[in-house]
């Protein structure tokens, strides 16, 4: 049966996926009347007005850096202009459009960049081509976040570890006893190729922080004082007596010390009188 008959054009709609569908846009800008250095770039499908419009309804529903600054000084005060028509383009190639002169302009309330997500064909990137594509912007953005947030971020951390401390500790412990040869080998490299930066570097944390170094240092050594009265008594003890040819004994660490004592060298000094006497005798 021939369908042709049913078929109304008028009513019909495309199959196309929404982000393959080609249309003519805009590429505009809003921009304050008494200072243009506050501007915005956007791109639509829609007409400049219906777009201005739209602007206008959602303007008290988002809480994003342009709508905040044209709340502040209102409506009025703000023109908007088409900078330029795109014919015959894909949502995805508009917004790289749009993004191109956010790039190049930089508008001064636009919070984001429009069109990272898709290539230069507006054809939408996986998310490992979006990172790698913007990867030093991920890295400026990380490094300028964690300078903005540094006590929160500090005291974020503090808080997981004291909740989590033995896990990390055996964790860590785990690591570096199975990369043992591995870690040494790298702070042995890393040791070597800034020798001459660790050595300013300790330097300079030394003379800024000397009187409190030099407290801790005498807290440790008060603190600690019958520990190590401790240790060198079990280390003493644990070393085997030598007795001496004088009569004397000794242990091994104290052997210096019982050379000059005065036994031994009465001892000495008779040993050298009887030598003495007997190379005469020959």
């Amino acid at each position: 049966m021939n369908i042709n008959n049913l078929i109304n054009s008028n009513e019909a709609i495309s199959c196309v996926p929404d982000n393959q569908v080609r249309k003519d846009g805009i590429v505009y800008m809003i921009y304050k009347v008494d200072n243009t250095n506050w501007f915005y770039i956007g791109s639509s499908f829609k007409s400049l007005a219906e777009r201005v419009r739209a602007h206008r309804y959602h303007a008290n529903e988002s809480n994003s850096k342009f709508y905040n600054f044209v709340n502040q000084y209102g409506w009025h005060m703000f023109n908007a202009q088409v900078l330029e028509e795109v014919k015959f383009v894909t949502r995805g190639q508009l917004l790289k459009r749009e993004g191109d002169y956010q790039l190049f302009y930089k508008p001064t309330l636009n919070s984001l960049i429009a069109g990272n997500y898709f290539d230069e064909n507006g054809i939408l990137l996986s998310e490992y081509e979006y990172r790698q594509r913007n990867k030093e912007h991920f890295t400026e953005y990380k490094k300028q976040y964690r300078k903005n947030n540094i006590d929160y971020i500090t005291q974020q951390k503090h808080e997981y570890y004291e909740s989590n401390k033995d896990y990390i500790n055996q964790k860590c412990k785990e690591y570096h006893e199975s990369h043992r040869e591995e870690i040494s080998m790298q702070s042995k490299i890393y040791r070597q190729e800034h020798k001459e930066e660790i050595k300013q570097h300790n330097h300079e944390y030394y003379l800024q922080n000397k009187n409190k170094l030099n407290q801790q240092n005498m807290n440790n050594y008060y603190q600690n004082i019958e520990q190590r009265k401790e240790q060198m008594n079990e280390y003493r003890d644990s070393q085997p007596t030598i007795y001496c040819a004088c009569g004397g004994r000794y242990r091994k660490s104290k052997r210096s010390d019982h050379i000059k004592s005065k036994t031994h060298l009465e001892f000495i000094s008779e040993v050298d009188k009887f030598t003495s006497k007997q190379s005469e005798v020959i």
